[in-house]
């Protein structure tokens, strides 16, 4: 049965770091390929649309396997798609939605990036995550009473046995 809000909420603060968000963000990038470019001149195209409006900038760059837009990204598809560096850089990239920064290197190649917004690692409010810590209560319970139905079978029966049976059932 559900406990209430109070027990539930008790549960949520003992329990925190199981209703940690990651953290997220938003940004959109245009990608220059040194596979396809080369090092060197990836980065100077990069470096020369840096300061330049874009118009259209989906048309800007090359051909990019994933999405031109990452909404509410955490690390670990940023980490997927586009290698720890790049994911280590971007939590450094001020937000600024006007103005596009960088270049910053992927496992792939270089990137301008827009910053829309960016959102810290924290713990969800109980409120969004209700549901989940009902659960999370309700099967910590379960364990609970399993684990002292167990203890009180267990303590009918008196376990006896030599020192010549070995752990894992192999006699000597």
């Amino acid at each position: 049965p559900d406990p209430g809000d109070g027990a539930l909420r008790a549960f949520h603060a003992a329990h925190a770091d199981n209703y940690r968000n990651p953290a997220e963000i938003s940004f959109d990038h245009v990608f220059f390929s040194t596979a396809s470019r080369g090092e060197s001149p990836a980065m100077e195209a990069a470096r020369n649309l840096a300061g330049q409006p874009m118009g259209d900038w989906r048309a800007q760059g090359d051909r990019f396997p994933y999405q031109r837009s990452y909404v509410d990204a955490g690390p670990g598809i940023i980490t997927s798609q586009m290698g720890a560096e790049f994911a280590a850089e971007m939590a450094r990239v001020p937000v600024d939605p006007a103005r596009w920064q960088g270049p910053v290197r992927s496992s792939a190649g270089v990137h301008l990036v827009r910053v829309h917004r960016r959102r810290a690692s924290g713990i969800a409010p109980f409120e969004t995550v209700r549901a989940a810590v009902l659960d999370d209560w309700q099967r910590q319970s379960q364990d609970n009473e399993l684990d002292r139905a167990v203890a009180k079978i267990m303590a009918k029966y008196r376990v006896s046995g030599s020192d010549a049976v070995l752990t894992d059932g192999d006699t000597q």
